[in-house]
């Protein structure tokens, strides 16, 4: 294998490695949007059904496309009560995910230095 040849190589493990790290830091950013959008979900639903519960004799409507229909109290918060533990078995997963991206995010990283202090070794 000729000097070019190497250089080569080298310079493509360094592109291939520093695409995998971006890849590593869209996922983040989609992780962390994710998360936070089911925060608000479940803190919404959550305040849903304390103010619910504040006026228990208030009718409660349901939306189905443009029409609203009278909904049975009962039938509406066992719902937002499924909707909340579904968003928080969803919560759990995106943390655990989350774990994981920043952890191959950081070994990526580590790569990349690893390979751009072998490039400044060999200029010197």
């Amino acid at each position: 294998m000729t000097t070019q040849e190497a250089a080569n190589e080298f310079q493509q493990q360094v592109l291939n490695t520093q695409n995998s790290l971006f890849s590593f830091m869209r996922q983040q950013e989609q992780v962390q949007a994710q998360l936070q959008a089911t925060t608000y979900q479940i803190r919404h639903k959550d305040a849903t059904t304390k103010a619910l519960n504040e006026i228990p004799n208030a009718p409660l409507y349901k939306s189905v496309g443009k029409v609203y229909y009278a909904a049975p109290r009962d039938e509406q918060i066992a719902q937002m009560k499924k909707d909340m533990e579904k968003a928080t078995q969803e919560m759990t997963i995106l943390k655990n995910t989350q774990v994981y991206v920043d952890k191959k995010a950081k070994e990526t990283e580590q790569r990349l230095t690893e390979l751009l202090k072998q490039v400044q070794m060999e200029q010197k």
